[in-house]
Order: C-alpha cells, then sequence, then structure tokens
C-alpha cells in the first residue's frame, strides 16, 4: 500500500465549501476559485522547498493540495491552463502559479481557478464560489497546522475548529435587499486520513488517497503543468 498524505482533503475550510456546494444554497455554480496565500518574501536555505530538487517549487509543495481538492470536487478536467514563475529574488523554483480548470459546456460551465503565492502580504480569500443564487467567501485557513506547530495534540472540542472571526459568508440577493449569513465552518480532522489508512489495512476498505489515483490526478496535472508553461494543455 501506498497512500498520499492529501490531508488538506480534512480542512476545516474545504468541508466547508463542500458543504456549502451539496446543500444548493448557491443555485448552479458557475465561478469556483480556491487561493493558497503565503508570505515570506526572502528565500530560505537548505530546504526542499526552495532548493530547486525534485518536488521543490510551489506546484509541488501547496499545488498539490488545492490541485487535488479541485478533482476531489469536479473530477478531472478536459484541459488546462497554467502559469508559474519565479518572482522573488533568488529564488531558484516556482514560487507562484495560476492554473484554470477547463470542462466541455457538456461537463460543466463551472469556471473555476486555482492560484498561490508567496508574495501575499495581505492574504485573498481562500475561497470564492459565486452561483445563480448567490455568492459564498471564506478567508483564512484552517487551524490544524498551525496548532501541530504551537505543540498542540490533535485532541479535544477545540481540535481543528476555526476562530469565528474567520468564517465564511453566503451572500444572497432577496428583492432588491442582499442578505448577508455568516457560515460556521465545518470542523476540520487530519484524523480521518488516518483511520482511512487504518481501515483499508485492517479491514479492506477502499484507500481514499491511494497514490495511483494521485499519480493519475493532481501529480499528473502538476507535471503537465511545467512542461507546457503558460498554454493550454488537453489532458
Amino acid at each position: 500500500m501506498i497512500s498520499v498524505f492529501q490531508n488538506r482533503r480534512w480542512d476545516s475550510d474545504f468541508l466547508t465549501v463542500q458543504k456549502i456546494i451539496k446543500s444548493g444554497r448557491l443555485g448552479r455554480l458557475v465561478e469556483f476559485e480556491s487561493t493558497f496565500p503565503r508570505y515570506r518574501n526572502y528565500i530560505v536555505s537548505n530546504t526542499w522547498k526552495e532548493s530547486g530538487s525534485l518536488g521543490g517549487g510551489l506546484l509541488y509543495n501547496l499545488g498539490a493540495h488545492i490541485i487535488d481538492q479541485a478533482i476531489q470536487l469536479f473530477g478531472m478536467p478536459e484541459s488546462i491552463y497554467s502559469d508559474y514563475d519565479c518572482l522573488r529574488t533568488g529564488g531558484m523554483v516556482d514560487d507562484y502559479f495560476l492554473m484554470h480548470f477547463i470542462y466541455s459546456s457538456k461537463v460543466s460551465h463551472v469556471k473555476i481557478t486555482l492560484k498561490s503565492s508567496y508574495l501575499m502580504c495581505y492574504n485573498e480569500p481562500r475561497f470564492v464560489l459565486h452561483g445563480t443564487e448567490g455568492s459564498f467567501v471564506k478567508y483564512g485557513l484552517d487551524p490544524q497546522e498551525a496548532q501541530l506547530k504551537t505543540g498542540n495534540l490533535p485532541v479535544g472540542d477545540q481540535w481543528g475548529t476555526e476562530n469565528s472571526s474567520i468564517w465564511g459568508t453566503l451572500y444572497q440577493q432577496k428583492g432588491e435587499q442582499l442578505i448577508k449569513e455568516i457560515i460556521p465552518s465545518e470542523k476540520g480532522d487530519y484524523h480521518l486520513f488516518y483511520d482511512n489508512v487504518y481501515e483499508h489495512l485492517r479491514f479492506g476498505k477502499p484507500l481514499d488517497t491511494d497514490a495511483r489515483l494521485i499519480a493519475n490526478g493532481a501529480l499528473r496535472l502538476i507535471e503537465l503543468a511545467y512542461a507546457h508553461n503558460q498554454e493550454t494543455i488537453k489532458i
């Protein structure tokens, strides 16, 4: 068994977006934007993320997660457009990328944009969704990584729980009035990744993060993006 650590399928913000889409409150979804913001305007030495060796660069680092999330929501695209670059002085790897998923009108009318950069001093929204019946905008990131970095153990009621200050907002037009509704975020839970691995090994349950699926999904799109920068590529 080989599993890929696609833990961000269990991020609080992504689980919330899944719930919003499934609820149908946006009507027919027409636009989906996913942005993973970072700000580090200097180069960190002696790290795979900055060295230019195999696996470095923002597409492999953060892109692997948000591309996978988009595939989970919408399936593999028919084509992609990609643009990546190294924007920081002295950088050796891509620290910016933009990717569009393209589907035929028979499959989906959703316009999908994925983006990340190390030069976002003021964060853009993490998610922006527009539909025929409203919009959903969400700032901020799932707290689990930050909680781990501060030494917290993944236990207790507060684990994976977002601060209410970064809950998303649902916008809907009622007559001539714009209605804004704060949507409490779902509880993030990376335990579910490990639970699935255990249940696969112990009971034969399908492995959600099977490496073969990831290799033919997010990894394939990343490799095509590197091979065809600023081009539209048919999958």
